[in-house]
């Protein structure tokens, strides 16, 4: 495995054995070729958009691909074998809508290779094989570290937006302005032999993409408001006091923990329910508490200089004994 996707990898170059993270080499390959299964998915949608024709499944499978690549969402490579075999078979409905599409437009369906055309093998050892053929390391030593460094920053910023897309989706807010750009972002990343200069130019696009992605989940209607006031929301939960544990909480984590209880499992007696965690909380809102009331303070006992001899007890089981 290679990973060097988020900043604790291991000497700061890269984890080669395990992830810091605790992601093993099949979670990582299988990673690897679920990703590039979504970039083959975008070959065919992007094309299609750009004919009138978009299917909502298909983009909402390429932000959960994505979604589900990003560090410690899901490393269980059943699921992943599960996620890249349904990934072939999106791919199959991108390429019928895209044929469809040329056909209406009177246009010759363009031939895709790459990811586009790869037949995904159905058994593990398959899939490890493929993943590990266009892996990191194949890509740098055909690339360059240059080129195949900001191709991978670019798949992370498309990762990291992605999540906050998907949450908006859930919560009913969507663009397909933004899915356009996403599709045609994975596309590009296909491209044989991309400059630096255009794979510069495209991350500072992505830049661009995951601040209209953030107002798209800012417009979500998440407390029941027409917008979200966050500085009051913030200024309000810290007011929250209680006994237990609290699980400090921000960004998406935040949203989909309001949107989806997670658990409803308390750790004991006065817990938090996570599901009820909020961001920047330590529990959920509720009316500020009463203040607990104080311990008495106990006092100590202070001697002034060494204590004196010990005076003799005047009980008769203490006095000594006659004649000693």
């Amino acid at each position: 495995m290679f990973c060097y996707q988020c900043e604790q990898t291991a000497r700061g170059t890269g984890c080669t054995k395990v992830g810091v993270c605790g992601k093993d080499h099949t979670t990582a390959v299988l990673q690897d070729l679920l990703l590039y299964a979504a970039q083959g998915i975008s070959m065919y949608a992007h094309r299609a958009r750009a004919l009138g024709a978009s299917d909502r499944a298909i983009d909402i499978f390429v932000l959960e691909a994505l979604f589900t690549t990003v560090t410690n969402v899901n490393f269980d490579p059943a699921r992943l074998q599960g996620l890249i075999a349904k990934a072939a078979a999106i791919r199959d409905k991108a390429k019928d809508l895209y044929e469809k599409a040329c056909k209406k437009a009177g246009a010759v369906p363009e031939k895709l290779g790459g990811p586009a055309a790869l037949v995904f093998e159905t058994t593990l050892e398959g899939m490890l094989k493929q993943g590990e053929a266009i892996s990191i390391p194949s890509r740098r030593e055909k690339l360059g570290d240059d080129a195949a460094g900001l191709q991978e920053l670019l798949m992370y910023g498309l990762k990291g937006a992605a999540a906050y897309a998907d949450h908006a989706q859930i919560l009913g807010k969507e663009s397909a302005e933004i899915m356009a750009a996403f599709e045609d972002h994975l596309d590009f990343l296909t491209k044989e032999n991309p400059t630096v200069d255009e794979l510069v130019g495209r991350c500072l696009a992505a830049g661009e993409l995951n601040l209209k992605v953030m107002e798209l989940l800012d417009a979500a209607d998440i407390w029941g408001k027409s917008t979200w006031d966050t500085e009051a929301y913030l200024l309000q939960c810290r007011e929250v006091r209680g006994p237990g544990r609290g699980f400090p909480c921000a960004g998406h984590q935040a949203i989909e923990s309001v949107h989806t209880p997670l658990c409803r499992k308390r750790s004991r007696p006065g817990g938090r329910d996570r599901g009820d965690v909020v961001a920047g909380s330590r529990g959920p809102l509720r009316p500020r508490a009463a203040p607990w009331p104080a311990r008495p303070r106990r006092r100590k006992r202070l001697h002034r200089g060494r204590p004196g001899p010990r005076a003799p007890c005047d009980r008769p089981r203490c006095r000594p004994a006659s004649g000693r």
